[in-house]
């Protein structure tokens, strides 16, 4: 619940029956009960606030906007930040209907994987430079095609590949509980090694082995903690709790000695989180988003309508799969410093924010408490 200081300080807005809520932290329904996984995407982007302003300030292109997922997306943000919203809540419905059109109906009703669907929408909105400006990093890969040994003639290739998000791999969990119903703990920085440069990680799908550095950074980072195993015809969850900085994360010491000097701002604050829990299986586990609303500076935990505050302890102890880090430059009003980023070429892009007047006015983005730099 809102108390009176926050609302003299913050835009928020009200209910027909009086009640307060967040703009752009507001409860989304549930279709048929299986699309949380969408819900808890939607959740954490829009605490992204440079695709937030892109995606509220986007010119509507009435042509396209009922099948295409860039313009159904800010459409939906649109609705979320609205403070005259006088229920509270919005349903997806419209922008499921674009997903599941557009993704042949494998994300549609039925639950889905919220890392695979987060993966398939940033692809989709990828051709548009703004996402590339602020998810896109460069990571460098270290490649040996014989498996079967480290010898010391091995010859390594290097190469650069783009990232939107980075994978993190848990330790094996135990095959056996202990009586005590212990629930194994590893740090991040852990995970965080797998970029070090000289970690070798087996790509047994390729018969390669390999070491990452990280090239550049993006500002905002996403990390997928790959908790399911797929195994014949079960799913299995490692319940291996990750113990991670709520602020502060420090990412220089995966970044490749050489890619030093491009690299000014390396430190990152959480912004949004998606926990699991319960049993892998489709239907029997629960996703719930926790994000950091940023003009009350206040963790919310979000589960389809249900929207409440919790405190930072709390989130901290969550099975997180998907974590939003924010780069210690990024402003309130959405900059940050430029890192260039060069399209390869052939490869097409185009500025999300389109031309002609503003969709969402001034004064509305002022309700819902925005700056646009």
């Amino acid at each position: 619940m809102l108390n009176s200081a926050e609302d003299k300080s913050t835009a928020i807005g009200f209910t027909l029956d009086g009640r307060p809520f967040l703009p752009g932290c507001v409860g989304l329904n549930t279709i048929s009960g299986g699309t949380d996984y969408l819900n808890v995407v939607v959740q954490i982007l829009q605490q992204v606030t440079p695709l937030r302003n892109a995606l509220l300030t986007k010119k509507q292109d009435l042509d396209v906007s009922r099948t295409d997922v860039t313009e159904a997306l800010a459409e939906l943000f649109r609705k979320t930040y609205n403070a005259k919203n006088f229920k509270g809540v919005v349903s997806p419905h419209e922008f499921l209907q674009v997903v599941s059109l557009k993704s042949k109906k494998h994300f549609f009703t039925s639950q889905r994987d919220p890392a695979e669907f987060l993966t398939w929408l940033l692809n989709h909105l990828r051709p548009h430079k703004t996402i590339n400006k602020i998810f896109k990093g460069e990571i460098m890969v270290k490649t040996c095609k014989n498996l079967d040994s480290q010898a010391a003639g091995d010859v390594w290739e290097e190469s650069t590949s783009d990232f939107l998000t980075l994978t993190l791999d848990l330790p094996d969990a135990p095959l056996f509980k202990d009586t005590q119903e212990f629930i194994p703990q590893v740090p991040m920085i852990s995970l965080l090694d797998k970029f070090n440069g000289e970690t070798v990680v087996e790509d047994l799908l390729h018969r390669q082995l390999r070491k990452y550095s990280i090239k550049r950074l993006p500002p905002y980072l996403i990390f997928v903690t790959k908790r399911f195993k797929k195994n014949n015809f079960t799913v299995e969850k490692n319940p291996t709790l990750v113990r991670f900085p709520l602020k502060g994360l420090d990412m220089k010491d995966w970044i490749h000695p050489t890619w030093h000097n491009i690299n000014e701002h390396t430190k990152y604050d959480l912004v949004g989180l998606v926990s699991h829990s319960g049993q892998p299986e489709a239907g029997m586990g629960v996703y719930k988003a926790y994000v950091l609303h940023s003009k009350t500076n206040q963790w919310q935990e979000t589960h389809d309508l249900n929207v409440a505050p919790i405190l930072p302890q709390s989130v901290a102890l969550m099975e997180t799969y998907i974590q939003v880090y924010q780069r210690e430059d990024v402003q309130s009003d959405g900059t940050f410093t430029d890192n260039i980023v060069l399209a390869k070429p052939g490869e097409e892009e185009e500025d999300i924010f389109g031309g002609g007047d503003e969709n969402m006015k001034d004064r509305d983005l002022a309700l819902a408490g925005i700056e646009i730099g």
